[in-house]
C-alpha cells in the first residue's frame, strides 16, 4: 500500500455526532469495469485519523498501534480485490470514539 497524498484538517467540535478516530472510505463507481474499462493504477481509498483529546491520547494512541491500524490496512488491502459489485458502492470503515472513551467500529 502507498500514499498517495496526505492532508490535515481541523476536527468539526459542532458535530452532534460522535467523533471519529480513524476513518476509512471507498467511493462508489470506483473501479467498475463497465464497457470494459481500465483499471485506475491506484485506488481511490481515502482514510483520515481525527484528532483526541490530549488525556486520551496515550491510550487511544496504544489502542490504535495495538488492534485498530492493521485491521484498516487489512480492510483497505482487500477493497480492490472485492470484486465489481463491491467496489461500484460506497464502502465506509469508521471507529468512533464514545462519550465514555470506548471505541467502536461501525462497518457499512
Amino acid at each position: 500500500m502507498n500514499l498517495g497524498s496526505l492532508s490535515f484538517s481541523r476536527t468539526d467540535q459542532n458535530r452532534s455526532a460522535d467523533p471519529y478516530v480513524l476513518h476509512a472510505y471507498w467511493p462508489s463507481d470506483a473501479r467498475a469495469k463497465y464497457f470494459h474499462s481500465r483499471d485506475f493504477d491506484t485506488s481511490p481509498l481515502l482514510m483520515s485519523v481525527g484528532a483526541v483529546p490530549s488525556e486520551l491520547r496515550y491510550e487511544i494512541g496504544q489502542q490504535l498501534r495495538d488492534v485498530w491500524l492493521e485491521r484498516v490496512v487489512a480492510w483497505a488491502q482487500q477493497a480492490p480485490k472485492s470484486g465489481n459489485v463491491w467496489t461500484a458502492t460506497d464502502h465506509y470503515w469508521t471507529l468512533i470514539r464514545k462519550p465514555d472513551g470506548r471505541l467502536i467500529l461501525d462497518e457499512t
